[in-house]
């Protein structure tokens, strides 16, 4: 059996360049000099990611002024980010993108010297961006989660007729098999095909960070014939939700709150099946 993976979509912290990705990174080195001080700091990034409270202390520490926006997925952050002049300082991409983001010269390289928990970073997040950023010269990595799949395990045995899950409970969202019978719980998946589609890859045997489009073509037809009208149709209030394809740390806050006595799926027993949950680290960086 193909030994399970734990790929990493890592957030990084990022310094945006000025040119707003105009170029190359290589071609950008003569262009590294420190960015005039300004009493202004302008940071894209995700929601629930940072405090408020820490943006507070630092702006009253600092007497800088944070400008603070935020985006819902990664493909508005890179569609702002390769325009041109996004006006952004520091962005937290996925690692899925950031490598392309570093060759289109979007990003300041990093001055370690500044950073002194820098040595605190664990080794093995490091080690995951290398495959993007060799060296780790342009993103530091700010946080990790798991992409999962969660059950409401009431529901589905209901509507399968049995007690008994198949021994890779993706089966139960990328097996027309499960998920014919499955239509009533209420299957979700990102809606985000930087997010998605490795889950479905994965599934299929294949390299989960594969470019090859015969592959994605592959992922893709398979989810189609899974939940062929997902698009088509208004997204279900959560509540209905029984099959949710979902970030970790949101499905403990719904778990807690929302959902009724679900079950989602641990790492360590996906571990012994072929699932796959992609850790999902941020890195952040600053943009040239």
């Amino acid at each position: 059996m193909k030994k399970s993976l734990m790929a990493a979509a890592i957030v990084s912290l990022v310094l945006t360049a000025c040119s707003g990705g105009q170029g190359t990174a290589a071609k950008s080195s003569a262009s590294q000099t420190s960015s005039s001080q300004t009493d202004k700091l302008n940071i894209y990034n995700w929601s629930d990611y940072v405090d408020p409270a820490t943006l507070s202390a630092f702006e009253n520490k600092t007497h800088i002024n944070v400008r603070y926006d935020y985006y819902d997925s990664n493909e508005a952050l890179e569609a702002k980010l390769l325009t041109g002049k996004s006006g952004y300082d520091l962005v937290a991409p996925s690692i899925a993108n950031v490598g392309r983001q570093i060759k289109a010269g979007a990003y300041q390289k990093i001055d370690k010297s500044q950073i002194p928990d820098y040595a605190n970073i664990d080794p093995d997040l490091l080690k995951m961006m290398e495959t993007v950023d060799p060296g780790n010269e342009y993103a530091v990595p700010y946080f990790w989660g798991i992409n999962t799949l969660a059950i409401n395990k009431q529901q589905v045995q209901k509507a399968l007729g049995t007690d008994k899950l198949p021994e890779n409970e993706w089966d139960l969202v990328f097996n027309p098999e499960y998920t014919r019978k499955l239509k009533s719980c209420g299957i979700s998946y990102f809606d985000s095909a930087i997010e998605q589609i490795p889950l479905a890859l994965h599934y299929l045997g294949k390299d989960p960070n594969s470019e090859n489009p015969e592959d994605i073509k592959a992922a893709v037809d398979m989810m189609k014939k899974c939940v062929p009208t997902s698009n088509a149709l208004p997204r279900p209030a959560i509540s209905t939700i029984w099959l949710p394809v979902i970030f970790a740390y949101r499905w403990a806050m719904a778990a807690t709150s929302i959902l009724p006595k679900p079950v989602p799926k641990k790492p360590e027993t996906a571990s012994k099946s072929k699932c796959w949950h992609r850790k999902a680290v941020s890195v952040f960086g600053w943009i040239r």
